[in-house]
């Protein structure tokens, strides 16, 4: 019994030092190369994959062109893609590849993480980072809920 109240308190703590931690994060400061992430929302489809709503802005005064999506060190397996109709196995997104964010603008991006992919619950952290045609890379990091 002693065991395993050690070990619930052990996963308690750590929860508590995960979310200390993200006020500590670190993000791309917005500059003439880049974003401003406006708000972000997880959630679980019908079919329990998980949908992650990026919306960021582009304050500098230059178009910055988005390559890439990779969560964690992953990059999504298909760019252009519609909500997945089942459970999937998959990293897919709504972005479409080389996609122009002008100065000022806003874009909304939705990646989806299939509920059969890897060992993501509620509370799992995640970085989700943009890739533009310059090599610059923006990071948010996500708790899934």
């Amino acid at each position: 019994m002693l065991q395993l109240t050690l070990v619930v308190v052990a996963i308690i703590i750590a929860f508590y030092v995960t979310q200390s931690m993200l006020g500590r994060v670190q993000e791309a400061p917005p500059s003439i190369k880049g974003l401003e992430f406006v708000n972000l929302t997880t959630s679980r489809d019908a079919h329990m994959n998980w949908k992650i709503s990026v919306y960021f802005a582009n304050p500098g005064n230059s178009t910055v062109t988005l390559e890439r999506v990779l969560v964690n060190t992953m990059e999504v397996s298909e760019y252009s893609a519609e909500s997945p109709s089942e459970i999937v196995a998959t990293i897919i997104t709504d972005l479409v590849k080389e996609t122009d964010l002008d100065s000022g603008g806003v874009i909304g991006v939705t990646v989806w993480i299939g509920g059969q992919f890897g060992f993501f619950n509620s509370g799992s952290v995640l970085d989700i980072k943009f890739e533009s045609s310059a090599g610059t890379e923006f990071v948010k990091t996500v708790i899934l809920s």
